[in-house]
C-alpha cells in the first residue's frame, strides 16, 4: 500500500470472498483512521461471491473516505459491482468490464446456472414422473435467491451508471467485456486515465 498525504493508494485483484472483502474494507478503514482523505482503489478482479461484493460496495459507499475506483485490467462480474463503489471512476485504455447474470452453483456437480436455466430445469422436473420429493421447492428458492441477488445488481447499475434496465439486460446477457470507450458512454467509468506507471 503506497501512501501521500492525503490520498492512500490500494490494489485489489482477488477474488471476492469474505476474507479477501473483509480485508479490503480493513485496509480502506485503516486509511481513515490514519488521516487520509481519499483512497484510490485501484482494481482487476474476475469477481467472486455476490453477497461478499454487495457488502464491499455497501461499505466502501458507507465510508467517510472519499472513493475513486482505478480499473487496470478485467473487472468482471461483481467486480463491476465493486468498481461501482467509487465516487470517481478511472479506467486505463487496456481495462475490460464484463457482466454476466448472476449465477450459482448446484449441489453435488460444479455447473454454475442462472435464473434461466433453473426455470427450465423446474418444468422438465415438473414434467418428469420421477422427480424427488422437494426438487421443485429446492429449484424455486434457488430461483428466488438468484433472481433477488440479479435485480439487487441491477439496481446498482441503474443507479449508479447512466443505464436503465433495459439496455443493463441486454449487457448482462450478452456475456462479452465491454471497452473502456462503451463503459465510458454507459457511465461505468467516468474518466480514460494512462496506466501508473
Amino acid at each position: 500500500m503506497e501512501t501521500s498525504p492525503t490520498e492512500a493508494h490500494v490494489s485489489f485483484s482477488k477474488r471476492i470472498t469474505s476474507e479477501t472483502s473483509e480485508g479490503l474494507l480493513a485496509d480502506v478503514e485503516w486509511c481513515g483512521s490514519h488521516g487520509f482523505e481519499r483512497v484510490e482503489l485501484a482494481m482487476s478482479t474476475r469477481g467472486g461471491e455476490v453477497a461478499c461484493a454487495m457488502n464491499a460496495f455497501k461499505g466502501l459507499r458507507d465510508s467517510s473516505l472519499e472513493v475513486v475506483t482505478r480499473a487496470t485490467g478485467e473487472v468482471a462480474s461483481m467486480g463491476v459491482v465493486l468498481f461501482l463503489a467509487g465516487e470517481r471512476r478511472l479506467a486505463t485504455p487496456e481495462a475490460t468490464f464484463l457482466l454476466h447474470p448472476v449465477r450459482l452453483v448446484l449441489p453435488g456437480c460444479s455447473v454454475e446456472v442462472d435464473a434461466k436455466a433453473l426455470r427450465r430445469m423446474r418444468a422438465r422436473f415438473q414434467r418428469s414422473s420421477s422427480c424427488p420429493t422437494g426438487r421443485l421447492e429446492e429449484l424455486d428458492h434457488a430461483t428466488a435467491r438468484v433472481e433477488r441477488e440479479d435485480d439487487a445488481v441491477q439496481a446498482i447499475l441503474e443507479e449508479r451508471t447512466s443505464l436503465t434496465r433495459g439496455p443493463i439486460t441486454k449487457l448482462v446477457y450478452r456475456e462479452a467485456p465491454v471497452a473502456v470507450s462503451s463503459a465510458l458512454a454507459a457511465g461505468i467509468v467516468h474518466e480514460l486515465v494512462s496506466p501508473v506507471v
